[in-house]
């Protein structure tokens, strides 16, 4: 039996959430009444709609045989009839690592002993945040496996100044935006489908769903939101974390990635030394992953040894 996602909604902190659970036939013995042993968890970029991640974690389940659950940021899902979406303060990224260390402490430690975090993009960051913490608070044992990490300058990288001029321009950029999602949501599939291909590089048909799905001024516009707060937040390394929490982590930093250049891994292995869990991408795999590289990312991340 082959891995299958199934998806689902439930209000925390007041906020409907989107989570994800992935099983197969060999993971689905492990859910029974006893503890999971382990536990793969995804912590999403931004947008971070936790579907994007579909293909990724059904691979990954499959060549582990161990589950994988997700949860999406609060706000980049739309939300089902009957649910609010949420305010615009509560889909910041304070907000969101608050979510995550809620929904571990609420519905994964009770039921898993070791418990895998996969950041990916600034979902890394948040691992760290998770990991100090709840340093000490519970026996589980928990690693870190960061994707493409930002952990650090987001403003100085290639694609932060390129969004810094986006960002002194939002009061005109908001509405444009915004008139624009509220037409794009009034056009059948059949004419997204056409347009679609020249905005998002993939052929994955799960992604363009995914996007059709949850084209909304709501959804965007948290996800720029969070976005404007992790320009701001995520500044200096916190490398005082990291000597904490290192020998629990695992880093793969991409190398030709925009959002983390080459030069912050060079700056990493300076200053914590050249380590088996810091590693340089060598498959040419691009930021975005789960557009084009779900499956080569999952076989990376199951090759992982980790105690």
């Amino acid at each position: 039996m082959t891995a299958k996602c199934n998806y689902f909604w439930k209000s925390q902190s007041g906020n409907a959430i989107q989570y994800m659970k992935c099983f197969n036939g060999k993971s689905l013995k492990l859910d029974g009444g006893k503890k999971l042993t382990q536990l793969y968890v995804i912590i999403p970029g931004n947008p971070g709609c936790i579907q994007f991640y579909e293909k990724f974690a059904e691979e990954l389940c499959n060549l582990t045989n161990n589950p994988v659950w997700g949860i999406s940021h609060s706000g980049h899902a739309r939300c089902g009839s009957g649910m609010k979406h949420p305010e615009k303060t509560d889909c910041g990224l304070q907000k969101q690592i608050e979510h995550k260390v809620q929904f571990l402490e609420e519905d994964v430690f009770p039921v898993a002993e070791k418990v895998f975090l996969i950041g990916h993009s600034i979902g890394t960051y948040i691992i760290l945040q998770i990991m100090e913490r709840l340093f000490g608070k519970y026996k589980n044992e928990v690693r870190g496996i960061l994707l493409l990490p930002t952990i650090e300058k987001l403003l100085l990288s290639p694609n932060g100044q390129k969004i810094v001029s986006l960002v002194h321009n939002e009061r005109w950029l908001t509405p444009i935006v915004s008139a624009t999602l509220n037409v794009l949501h009034l056009l059948p599939n059949a004419v997204l489908d056409c347009i679609l291909p020249f905005f998002v590089e993939t052929k994955e048909e799960f992604i363009l769903s995914t996007i059709k799905d949850n084209i909304s001024p709501d959804v965007v516009m948290s996800a720029m939101y969070m976005g404007l707060t992790e320009m701001l937040e995520v500044t200096e390394r916190e490398d005082h974390i990291l000597d904490k929490h290192i020998d629990n982590l695992v880093f793969y930093y991409g190398a030709t990635d925009k959002w983390c250049p080459v030069s912050f891994y060079e700056s990493m292995v300076k200053t914590h030394g050249q380590r088996n869990n810091i590693m340089l991408c060598q498959q040419n795999i691009p930021h975005a992953f789960v557009l084009t590289k779900s499956l080569e990312m999952a076989k990376i991340v199951a090759s992982f040894e980790m105690n």
